[in-house]
C-alpha cells in the first residue's frame, strides 16, 4: 500500500512515513510458547507478498524438514538469488547441506534479514516527487 501512495505523492498532501512488521504478526506470540514448538517454517518476503513454506510437527519430524523447505523455496521463483542477503545465504547452505537446519528462531531472524534487504531495495528505487 505505502508503494502505491508513494508513486501518487504528488497528489497528496503529506508521503505518509513508511512502517510494517517485517515476517513477523502484529501480535506477540504467547508467554508459553516456547513450550509449543509446532511446525517448521519459512517466512519469505516477495515483491508484492509473502511466502510461507511449512512443515510438518517438529516433536514428530524433527529440524531436518528446514533442508526440504529451504529446497523448495530455493526453486520458487521469489527466491532472490544466494548473494541477495545474509538469509538467502543461508537458505542456499540449508538446502545444500552446508549449514545445518537451524531452529525456527534462526530462520525468523534469516526471513527478517532478508525481508529488510528486500524492503531497502524497493524504498530505494522507488522515484518519489
Amino acid at each position: 500500500m505505502w508503494q502505491s501512495l508513494a508513486l501518487k505523492a504528488s497528489a497528496l498532501v503529506q508521503l505518509s512515513n513508511y512502517g510494517d512488521y517485517a515476517i513477523q504478526g502484529v501480535l506477540l506470540p504467547p508467554h508459553d510458547a516456547a513450550m509449543h514448538p509446532g511446525s517448521p517454517n519459512i517466512r519469505h518476503t516477495a515483491n508484492d507478498h509473502w511466502l510461507v513454506v511449512r512443515g510438518e510437527a517438529l516433536k514428530r519430524h524433527g529440524y531436518d524438514q528446514y533442508t526440504g523447505l529451504a529446497t523448495y523455496l530455493m526453486e520458487h521463483e521469489c527466491y532472490s538469488g544466494r548473494t541477495f542477503s545474509k538469509g538467502d545465504d543461508y537458505i542456499f547452505g540449508c538446502a545444500g547441506g552446508a549449514e545445518t537446519p537451524g531452529s525456527p528462531g534462526v530462520w525468523r531472524r534469516m526471513g527478517t534479514n532478508h525481508h529488510i534487504a528486500k524492503v531497502l531495495k524497493q524504498l530505494t528505487s522507488l522515484h518519489v516527487p
